[in-house]
């Protein structure tokens, strides 16, 4: 890698003139790097001259020399020839500057160029790699360095492996460096040596101070974030469906001793509230199937981590791990509205969800979410020496009777013919249930509920990506990229994703929304192409096929039963207010369904609520019915003091009309006493005449 591989390139675009009180230059200077976007930034003469007065006393007893700076004039010009001429010195300073490679990455530069934080990085990692026989070599005096690692790795991919090793022991921005490394890794796809995938994994000798993934997986004094990283790039590293040189990676990781594969501290994953639980689950499953006469507690040392493990393996036998499923591209994943047309595609969708939203065949019941207290009881708790080579029976065979009394979880059906129960978060009305389609590799998920809300209230802030995020823990962000109608559009949807500290998963989807028979709604929803909605470098996007909810009325003179809101249940604790439907008629609320088929990367939005690990699906539910009891609520202000206001002047003017009515009404005289009058003038004037 040359020595200007990342170097920063300056070039002055433009210069304008600023009349103030005392008019000044300022001028346009345009920054890139070769691998990075360009930014531009905006600098007088006056930051230049500060810029050079903080370098001169930062290398004042270097041997270090600065180019000369233009000096100041006695006297202000603004003249067309002196800005010109001032503009080249300037740039022929700052590029004379940066041409100095122990200049190039200098604090007081970078501030001055405004270079981004995502940007720093990278040109750390020019300079690391080009000088990396000075970092990584033993001094000269053979004295140990610490945390030194010896240049091994000759070819450019094998240094990739030793520049993230180091920049995890030297460079505090380890997530980014993490997140670098992965993009690489996956878009190039090189073959490494057995030694350096050992040194990728424990770095060169497996110390706790050196800057392997497992050592960072298990820093949590540092930074949760970057733990957290560490354990997903291990996890994707030892996929066989993101890897393909995956079994090898595996026989690597299985081979190293159980002090290093301890430092991951897998425990902490799932204690601490930002750590990666089901990564940390889904590693301890891969040491199981590799290391048959290990036992569990050598890794994983906290007892009570071991027992929801073992609850987790437990679930995992029925879960939506998208790993185990079996891949058939057969559906269509994201739709090109100019090849089927949105009307075409809206009402396959409606079909699809009606039909779903009906079925009774094969569904699991989410168990209920039940949080973890910790207590002075843990001491009591006892665990049974469990191998990590047992098999899912041997999970089975757990002596239930040593469980953790800190912690209780009730059998769950596995049908919905069994039984039904909540989800939690007080939300008594809300059933989760799930299925897999193995023929094209989907998860279907439904979620029903009750709201004692009207039909139309819960559509439209259904609708209303706006407020999504006031109600929806899992979304990130949204936007509309195109009306189409009065009722479709197609928006651009991202929600967070458990999987990963930095990515999230993102959606293109045409929604359309229409009546239904009785005063119900359906919004219907299906991943789309969109020129406008590219697929981002930050999020995966991933894909929903027909999908959506179904929102209908519930008569307060018919109760809710199986036979006329598709055979779920609902609680009368929710149905306490009453509105009417589109008929006219008295409701008790309404019936939401909500029906989402989700691919391999959709699912890992959900996959800890469908784990029972999370509650967040009952928890927007529950924020959902605080944002329309808050919109209720300001309605019903509105009204009563609409009421009031319209009180007020009834009351004004029946006391104006009282008022009018006291007063004491004018004379009016009668036409016989107009006519004597008339008479009495009359002869009045006929006497003033004679």
């Amino acid at each position: 890698m040359s020595a200007n591989l990342d170097a920063l390139r300056v070039t002055f675009t433009h210069s304008n003139t600023v009349r103030d009180r005392r008019p000044y230059t300022i001028y346009e200077i345009e920054v890139r790097s070769s691998s990075t976007i360009t930014w531009v930034i905006y600098k007088r003469y006056s930051d230049f001259y500060n810029l050079h007065q903080q370098l001169l006393q930062q290398v004042k007893n270097t041997d270090t020399k600065l180019p000369t700076l233009p000096p100041k004039r006695l006297t202000r010009s603004l003249a067309a020839e002196f800005v010109n001429k001032r503009k080249m010195e300037l740039k022929d300073y700052l590029q004379r500057t940066l041409a100095k490679p122990e200049l190039l990455h200098n604090p007081i530069i970078l501030s001055f160029l405004e270079v981004p934080d995502s940007v720093r990085p990278m040109l750390s990692r020019a300079a690391t790699l080009d000088s990396a026989s000075d970092i990584y070599a033993d001094p000269a005096d053979g004295a140990k360095r610490p945390h030194t690692i010896r240049f091994l790795c000759k070819s450019p991919d094998e240094k990739r492996v030793l520049d993230l090793v180091n920049r995890l022991v030297y460079i505090r921005a380890r997530v980014a460096a993490i997140k670098e490394f992965e993009e690489w890794f996956f878009e190039v796809k090189p073959r490494l040596s057995n030694d350096c995938i050992k040194l990728l994994f424990q770095g060169d000798h497996g110390g706790a101070d050196e800057g392997g993934l497992i050592q960072t997986c298990g820093n949590f004094d540092y930074s949760h974030v970057a733990a957290r990283a560490a354990l997903d790039l291990l996890g994707r590293l030892l996929d066989v469906e993101k890897n393909k040189d995956a079994q090898l990676y595996l026989d690597i990781f299985a081979s190293l001793q159980i002090h290093v594969l301890r430092r991951m501290q897998l425990h902490m994953h799932v204690l601490v509230e930002r750590g990666d639980r089901l990564g940390a689950f889904r590693l301890i499953s891969v040491l199981m199937s590799k290391l048959p006469n290990q036992p569990l507690e050598s890794i994983m040392t906290d007892p009570w981590t071991r027992q929801e493990y073992f609850r987790w393996a437990e679930r995992k036998e029925e879960s939506i791990t998208p790993a185990v499923m079996e891949q058939e591209d057969v559906m269509l994943k994201s739709v090109d509205l100019e090849e089927v047309g949105a009307r075409k595609v809206t009402e396959q969708a409606i079909k699809e969800i009606k039909a779903i939203a009906h079925d009774e065949v094969g569904w699991s019941v989410v168990k209920p979410y039940v949080p973890a207290i910790y207590g002075s009881a843990s001491s009591a708790l006892t665990t049974p020496s469990v191998s990590v080579g047992s098999t899912a029976g041997g999970v089975r065979h757990l002596d239930h009777h040593g469980a953790d009394p800190r912690f209780s979880i009730t059998s769950s059906p596995r049908t919905l013919d069994d039984a039904t129960h909540g989800s939690g978060g007080g939300a008594s009305s809300t059933r989760i249930t799930y299925k897999k389609d193995k023929k094209n590799d989907i998860i279907i998920l439904r979620l029903t509920t009750t709201l004692p809300f009207h039909v139309d209230q819960v559509t439209k802030l259904l609708i209303d990506w706006n407020k999504r995020k006031e109600w929806d823990v899992k979304f990130h962000r949204g936007k509309r990229i195109e009306k189409i109608d009065s009722t479709t559009d197609i928006v651009h949807y991202v929600f967070k994703s458990f999987s990963s500290p930095y990515k999230y998963r993102d959606f293109c989807l045409l929604r359309s929304w229409d009546k239904l028979p009785e005063g119900g709604r359906i919004i219907a929803m299906r991943s789309v192409l969109h020129q406008n909605a590219p697929e981002l470098k930050d999020n995966v996007r991933a894909v929903l096929y027909s999908s959506g909810y179904i929102v209908t009325p519930i008569s307060s003179h018919r109760p809710a039963t199986p036979s006329n809101i598709n055979n779920h249940s609902s609680s009368s604790d929710a149905l306490e207010h009453k509105s009417n439907d589109a008929g006219g008629r008295a409701t008790a609320g309404c019936l939401l369904t909500f029906v989402a088929q989700m691919d391999r990367e959709g699912v890992l939005i959900v996959s800890p609520d469908l784990l029972g690990e999370t509650n967040q699906l009952g928890q927007s539910i529950m924020n959902m019915r605080r944002l329309l009891a808050a919109q209720v609520a300001a309605i019903s202000s509105k009204q009563n003091a609409k009421q009031q206001r319209r009180q007020q002047q009834q009351q004004q003017q029946q006391q104006q009309q009282q008022q009018q009515q006291q007063q004491p009404q004018p004379h009016v005289p009668s036409a016989e006493q107009e006519a004597k009058a008339q008479a009495v003038h009359d002869r009045l004037l006929q006497n003033s005449i004679q």
